[in-house]
């Protein structure tokens, strides 16, 4: 076989390397951003959950909703 044709394989190969290497990181770029999506809705949760504690203590604290904190819990669940 002569170079040149070495060459181009050479070059093949090399090619599909780096599309093996840009799948790979493609795959993992994808997977960084499941872990984040994940994460940011973990946080709403948090947010959600802590404005609700604030909003329930509160509505208790000033009574608006009576003196029973069970109360104004399921008062600001629904």
């Amino acid at each position: 076989m002569n170079s040149v044709w070495k060459d181009i394989l050479n070059k093949e190969a090399e090619l599909d390397q780096n599309d093996l290497e840009s799948i790979k990181n493609i795959k993992a770029l994808q997977r960084d951003m499941n872990i984040i999506k994940n994460d940011n809705a973990k946080l709403r949760k948090i947010e959600q959950f802590e404005l609700f504690e604030i909003a329930a203590t509160l509505a208790y604290l000033t009574g608006q909703l009576g003196n029973d904190k069970n109360r104004v819990q399921e008062k600001f669940r629904t």
